[in-house]
């Protein structure tokens, strides 16, 4: 192998990769929504492993007039 490792890794897709996964889990935090990198989850089909690569949620509240004091969802 020719070059200097710590290059060769840097430039690989793969790096290049989770860098984008991890820029866009910060812009999802950054508008207050949990956002995470790396999700993995099983298969209920084949029973695999499988990685969600950014995983992003946020709760929605509605907050009008005719809504509060009331108990639906």
């Amino acid at each position: 192998m020719t070059g200097d490792i710590k290059d060769i890794l840097h430039n690989s897709e793969a790096t290049r990769s989770l860098r984008a996964e991890s820029k866009v889990a910060e812009n999802f935090q950054s508008e207050n929504w949990d956002a995470s990198v790396g999700a993995y989850y099983k298969d209920s089909t084949t029973g695999k492993l499988r990685e969600i690569d950014v995983y992003a949620s946020r709760v929605f509240s509605d907050q009008s007039e005719e809504r509060k004091g009331t108990n639906a969802p």
